[in-house]
């Protein structure tokens, strides 16, 4: 059963504000009572009082120079009022006492993490100044237009880090006659805790009627994480440094650029205003709809106001707006779109391939979906700094650059593969997540599972030898795997009510689980259904929000009574963590060939601590068992049969002879581990040795001597084989591969005008140089990272400097991300220290000492924080280090989106431990014994 619920209106469950059951005694009774009178006779003249008190006029507020600014935001937090309302003597500044069918919302319910639901968005019209260059700030107004559903007499939107202009907020009615429009009581405050902002009314707003509030705000123009609307910056060829400003509000940050009900159900239109310097451009969600020059006060110089389109209904999470000097390439698609992609001047030449990948990918989605895409425009933005890979603004997708930009000679076809992926990701969440969105953020899985999967068929049509489908399984599955069998795991769908909780849904469960899991119902029901299910949800769902039972009973409408009950099926998938192992046991005589399946939850450490916060339904599964014999070989089509829980089964071979293997879970594309009896298992190794490569290097070196150095005449695959060739080889002393990649790298040390280095290259002969150098190649890569235009080969460069075997070295380098690298690349330096076995003690020690940075800088961050405790504490297997940890924790338990990693870390590392104490004199006998062999 669904272990979540929603009441009417987005409220919390039931138990939050049903008050527990108490007994009194008559004495008490009696004292009760007449505190009961004298608090009616002092209400009463409390409101009489209150009625006389004059509303608040509405205004228009314009955008402003140099703001008064009330500093009450971030930095304290007012007491809530004491006065009561009693419905028997409350006198109605609206001339009519609230609807009797409805009962008031507590007054305190900024105390609460979720909006009550009393007020819902419908519109919004935001006007924002951006002063980039000079004071670096920016202010603006915000007016909301909102529904009330109930009455009540307080408004709540979401703020953070935002301060508010004093004496801005104003409130008026927009439907209704006759109605009088509550006052404030005081000057609108905010709760840090909840991040809101906290209007308390001096009446009631009536349930039905529409009204519209405004207030100005505003708030400095820096990196804040790269949270919110935050400031970035690069440098030109020349060495100058330019400046532009740029949004990233998912999934709780657009309360940081202005106040607004930041909830994924509260969708609403936004008519968006920009006001900026000249010598930038304003892009959007919507198209630029005039640009004109204005004058803000008398004597200043002049600004440009750019005015957008009127928005589809849409979150806020997925609102954007940049402001930059960035030029732009554009084609139309066939489906009549324009499609354009913006970035730094100098970087122009490196957008093309990207441009015709996406247009056509966009168009495909057309076709694929069966809804057409609804915006005009498609643009996405190349941003310099930007803290995750890419973001799915509807209409303006925004982009970390070696995400985007392809340069031919320099990036490498890995980079083509990660360009590709996210692009399709992105452009699959304008149709879910956008244009279909969940209703709150456990079901977030709904649109990053899916636009996982998505990615593997945009990818799969803009490059169809690629074979995306057969990488699957390594890209995503056995993360997913890996992930999902520590106890510390936790199910797809969770309860969550913070930020942080939020925030810490963003892992390998949403992603790679939730993909994997869309990868096996596309299976078992088969292409038509799959996409006639897709099709059934957007049109469904489009401007709308759903849940996952929603997507479920799509699917069971697209097999038409075929007698798949998805959501039966897929709840076991959802609801609970972890998966199972099916246990196949052979029948191997010629009478009654067969075989029996059975299953259990798979732990990577069955000895751990399994005790957990969530429920399962006794970690039972329905599974989709996909078979075949060697005698049948059907890897296309094999047949299919359920595993149901607590029913094993027998499945009958019929011509299958003794010595001829079985293969269960057909191309991986079951989300589960199978276990064969002893026989099957030995049948399936002989057919592996029968036609494939006496450990390690033994292993690798015949990979390495048939793929070589040369990249000429090769395909995609073959060129990504030849990478993990020459890197296995050098990263295991292959005499030839290493002095291959140092002579390279010196050469272009002599000439560093040119490198000669084969893009595909690079990653292995930046790391083996480096790692068998000194002070000279280390430095040399590091000039070359700062100087270097290419995104792609700064992104390399910064993990192969974390290649040096010097541990002065990599303390060095460490100390260069409190102060020198940018705080979107800070993190990915420790992690990349964290890797080199000279270097994980040291990320250790200096995580520890700077763990305030660390917490203040990614605390609040969707993957950074959580990747980096997982990363610096990778190598822990002793108990020493256990208790070191344990020990951190205690003295650090504001751990932001940190939490869930820190449990997840002292579980791994009680797994390493009890590994090493069981296998590691087993493990090194046997290696001994092959290496002699």
């Amino acid at each position: 059963m669904l272990k979540f619920d929603f009441l009417e209106n987005d409220r919390l469950p039931d138990e939050q504000y049903r008050p527990a059951k108490r007994y009194v005694s008559k004495t008490r009774a009696i004292v009760v009572f007449f505190l009961f009178i004298f608090s009616i006779i002092v209400v009463g003249l409390l409101c009489g009082l209150l009625a006389k008190r004059k509303p608040c006029h509405s205004r228009t507020s314009e955008v402003t120079n140099a703001p008064h600014i009330i500093n009450t935001g971030h930095h304290s937090t007012p007491k809530p009022t004491t006065k009561k309302h009693e419905s028997t003597t409350h006198i109605s500044t609206t001339g009519r006492p609230p609807p009797t069918s409805t009962s008031p919302a507590p007054l305190a319910s900024w105390d609460k993490p979720r909006l009550p639901g009393d007020l819902i968005p419908t519109h919004y019209d935001l006007d924002n100044r951006i002063d980039i260059d000079d004071q670096q700030w920016f202010n603006g107004t915000i007016r909301v237009t909102m529904t009330c559903t109930r009455t009540t007499n307080l408004i709540l939107l979401h703020v953070k880090k935002l301060d508010m202009i004093a004496g801005t907020a104003s409130l008026e009615a927009v439907t209704g006659q006759g109605v009088v429009v509550p006052g404030f009581l005081k000057e609108p405050w905010t709760h840090a805790e909840n991040q809101y902002l906290v209007a308390e009314l001096d009446g009631w707003l009536v349930a039905g009627e529409v009204y519209r509030f405004t207030i100005g705000f505003g708030a400095e123009l820096v990196d804040q994480g790269l949270l919110g609307l935050y400031r970035s910056s690069y440098k030109t060829a020349a060495g100058e440094t330019r400046y532009l400003a740029a949004t990233f509000f998912a999934p709780t940050n657009a309360r940081m650029a202005f106040p607004c009900f930041d909830e994924p159900a509260m969708k609403a239109t936004y008519n968006i205003t920009l006001v900026h310097q000249p010598g930038y451009v304003a892009i959007s969600n919507m198209p630029l709809m005039r640009t004109e020059n204005v004058t803000i006060e008398e004597g200043e110089r002049s600004w440009v106001r750019s005015t957008f389109e009127r928005t589809k209904p849409m979150p806020s999470y997925t609102v954007c707006y940049v402001v930059c000097d960035f030029k732009k390439e554009t084609v139309i698609t066939s489906g009549n779109i324009e499609f354009s992609i913006w970035a730094r001047e100098e970087a122009m030449s490196s957008v093309q391939y990207a441009l015709q990948k996406g247009a056509a990918m966009l168009d495909y989605f057309d076709f694929y979906f069966s809804t057409k895409f609804p915006l005009p425009k498609m643009d996405t933005v190349a941003i310099p700094d930007f803290g995750v890979g890419a973001m799915e603004n509807w209409g303006l997708m925004t982009f970390k650059e070696s995400y985007l930009l392809y340069t031919p000679g320099q990036s490498s076809e890995s980079n083509l593969q990660d360009i590709n992926n996210v692009l399709a990701h992105e452009l699959a969440h304008q149709w879910f997540g956008n244009l279909v969105s969940f209703e709150w953020w456990n079901d977030l899985w709904l649109k990053e599972g899916f636009a996982t999967y998505a990615s593997i068929i945009g990818t799969n049509i803009t490059e169809p030898d690629w074979g995306m489908r057969d990488q699957f399984a390594a890209t995503n599955l056995f993360d997913a795997l890996q992930a999902d069998a520590a106890p510390t795991s936790r199910p797809i769908i969770v309860d969550v009510f913070t930020a942080d909780d939020i925030n810490q849904q963003y892992d390998a469960i949403v992603y790679d689980k939730a993909a994997s899991i869309i990868r096996m119902i596309h299976d078992f029901l088969g292409e038509t259904e799959f996409r006639r299910g897709l099709e059934i949800y957007v049109e469904r769902y489009q401007y709308s929000n759903a849940v996952n039972t929603d997507l479920w009973n799509c699917f069971t409408d697209a097999v038409n009574g075929s007698g798949v009950d998805v959501k039966q099926v897929m709840d076991t998938w959802t609801l609970q963590m972890g998966y199972p192992i099916v246990h196949v046991t052979r029948e191997y005589s010629s009478a009654n060939p067969s075989f029996s399946a059975n299953q259990s939850r798979f732990l990577i450490d069955p000895e751990a601590n399994t005790t957990t916060t969530y429920d399962d339904l006794g970690y039972q599964w329905h599974i989709p068992l996909r078979y075949t014999t060697k005698q049948e070989a059907n890897f296309e089509s094999p047949p299919l049969q359920w595993l149901t829980p607590n029913s094993p089964v027998t499945i009958p071979l019929a011509g299958s002879l003794a010595d001829e293997w079985l293969l269960v879970n057909i191309n991986a594309y079951g989300y589960y581990r199978v276990n064969y009896d002893q026989k099957n298992w030995q049948l399936l190794i002989s057919q592996l040795l029968t036609d494939h490569q006496t450990y390690m290097s033994r292993l690798v070196e015949p990979f390495y001597l048939a793929v070589g150095w040369d990249n000429s005449n090769s395909g995609h695959l073959q060129q990504l084989a030849r990478v993990l060739a020459i890197q296995e080889a050098c990263n295991y002393g292959n005499a030839d591969c290493i002095s291959t990649a140092t002579s390279l790298f010196a050469a272009w040390m002599r000439n560093s005008s040119y490198n000669s280095i084969p893009p595909d290259q690079k990653k292995s002969v930046y790391c083996t140089a480096i790692a068998g150098g000194g002070d000279a190649e280390w430095s040399f890569a590091f000039d070359q990272y700062e100087s270097t235009l290419i995104a792609s080969e700064r992104a390399l460069l910064l993990k192969s400097l974390a290649c040096a075997n010097q541990p002065w070295i990599l303390s060095k380098y460490l100390e260069m991300t409190i102060d020198g690298i940018k705080s979107q690349d800070a993190g990915s330096v420790v992690v990349s220290v964290a890797k080199n076995p000279v270097g994980y003690d040291l990320a250790w020690r200096f995580f520890q000492t700077n763990w305030e940075f660390f917490r203040q800088t990614y605390g609040s961050s969707l993957f950074h924080f959580a990747n980096l405790i997982k990363k610096v504490t990778a190598h822990f297997n002793t108990e020493s280090q256990l208790r070191e940890l344990q020990n951190f924790i205690s003295l650090h338990p504001d751990q932001g989106t940190g939490a869930r990693a820190m449990v997840q870390a002292v579980e791994q590392t009680r797994a390493n431990i009890r590994w090493v104490q069981n296998h590691r004199d087993e493990v090194k006998a046997w290696l001994q014994r092959v290496n002699q062999d």
